[in-house]
């Protein structure tokens, strides 16, 4: 904003983050300050293992920014499309405006919180019930269906994506540890 720059920031968190009280500050902060903001929260429904309705007055995370004159939206986090437009919309508005956006995107997680999590918590019908809505397997029959790509072109796809992905893991496990001293550079408070 300093730099009067066509920018804005992005800043993505989950449902279980929204029950803190940054939460509410950076929204004070950045309606306030007139700051492009795009507060984008993944809901999974689970803060680690709690479900959000369990934890929460106001489950409908997009609904909380009323309070701070922050427009807002709930998405359907596992279409593609649908999130693309969203986010499009937001980005728009918020340069536009020179103000922040929430978007709520509802989405799963697939597995447990951490290692140690193994989600007993939540149910196998559950579970298959969003592996049905899995936003990429969903998104190449959309493709399909559409003409729009081809099963070789999608393997295609597929197979480059995997091979940029190895890439990444080799470059991190034969990459040396960072300095001790590294753990202060690029903190910002």
């Amino acid at each position: 904003r300093y730099r009067r720059e066509d920018r804005i920031a992005a800043c993505f968190f989950g449902d279980g983050a929204v029950n803190q009280g940054t939460f509410h500050e950076a929204l004070n902060w950045a309606r306030l300050w007139e700051l492009p903001v795009l507060f984008i929260c993944e809901n999974n429904f689970y803060g680690i293992g709690t479900e959000v309705h369990r934890s929460s007055a106001i489950p409908d995370i997009h609904k909380r920014t009323c309070g701070y004159d922050i427009p807002s939206e709930k998405v359907d986090g596992m279409d593609v499309i649908a999130v693309y437009q969203a986010v499009k919309h937001a980005a728009e508005w918020v340069r536009e405006h020179s103000r922040p956006y929430l978007i709520e995107a509802i989405t799963y997680r697939f597995r447990g919180h951490s290692m140690a999590d193994p989600a007993k918590y939540r149910s196998a019908a559950e579970h298959e019930l969003w592996k049905a809505r899995d936003p990429l397997p969903a998104f190449a029959r959309r493709l399909l269906d559409e003409g729009i790509a081809t099963d070789e072109q999608l393997a295609v796809i597929l197979t480059k994506a995997r091979a940029v992905v190895q890439e990444a893991v080799q470059f991190a496990e034969t990459s040396p540890w960072p300095e001790d001293e590294e753990v202060f550079h690029d903190i910002f408070v």
